[in-house]
């Protein structure tokens, strides 16, 4: 339910980009989820209506917000991790076009301003990608945002970087700890 809201995203602008459409799709799915009530439909009990918000709230954030309880930030990370392997399973084994931003397919370059920052393993800023090509390398530096071990394990055991791999020769960091971001 996190991105309940990418359903008006698609139908008022037909893109994913939250980037191109000004619509922060995870504020969106908490006004579905809560102002219009939709949350009641999946449970009755509200008491975890305060973790569930923050959750959607931050898993398309570049950064978690602050002051979270530890409970609030537990909950963030793992719909974050959630979301990412999600997008990394599309990327390789679902309808790709769905996904992208950008209908043109024939821009293949990638903005080195982007390579970069992915080989100095720092986090993309959506505000940079122009093009299909570096929406590619921002999904896949996502392999420098996950919280969990678990997360890295099912992304080594469902082979999710296959297409990285095979055109970038890039290879999975040796650290899958756990991050404290």
């Amino acid at each position: 339910c996190h991105d309940i809201g990418r359903f008006e995203q698609v139908r008022l602008y037909d893109t994913f980009s939250d980037k191109d459409t000004n619509m922060d799709h995870a504020a969106y799915s908490n006004k579905v989820l809560f102002e219009d009530g939709l949350i009641r439909r999946f449970t009755d009990i509200n008491k975890y209506d305060s973790i569930i918000k923050k959750a959607v709230y931050n898993h398309n954030k570049s950064k978690l917000e602050q002051g979270l309880s530890k409970e609030e930030e537990l909950y963030c990370k793992i719909i974050r991790d959630a979301d990412k392997l999600d997008i990394l399973y599309f990327l390789n084994i679902e309808d790709k076009e769905a996904i992208y931003w950008y209908k043109d397919f024939n821009i293949e370059k990638i903005s080195q301003k982007l390579i970069d920052e992915f080989m100095e393993e720092k986090l993309i800023n959506y505000k940079d990608i122009h093009n299909n090509a570096d929406q590619i390398m921002a999904f896949y530096n996502y392999i420098y945002d996950f919280y969990f071990t678990k997360s890295y394990k099912i992304i080594k055991e469902k082979d999710l970087f296959c297409t990285l791999k095979t055109v970038f020769n890039i290879k999975i960091p040796k650290n899958t700890n756990e991050k404290g971001r």
